[in-house]
């Protein structure tokens, strides 16, 4: 083969790998729906079996609760000994 045609084959299949793999990337419609539906759904807690700091806990508002790392202070001081 001449330099062209390897060149076209070249391009050629690395555009059929990447399209290949943004297709495996996207989600199906019925799977993004299903999934969302399943995370807003509430779950039902026997009532009989929870403490009482628990159903204080249950009765606040959590729908705004984010998780956030603080990051931490790393310090480079040194002891007399070192």
């Amino acid at each position: 083969m001449n330099d062209t045609k390897k060149a076209k084959w070249l391009i050629g299949s690395s555009a059929v790998l990447l399209s290949a793999g943004l297709l495996t990337q996207l989600n199906v419609k019925g799977t993004t729906e299903d999934n969302t539906t399943s995370n807003n759904q509430q779950v039902i807690i026997d009532q009989s079996k929870v403490s009482k700091k628990e159903k204080e806990l249950l009765q606040l508002d959590w729908t705004n609760f984010e998780i956030t790392k603080v990051p931490t202070v790393k310090q480079d001081r040194q002891t007399r000994r070192s």
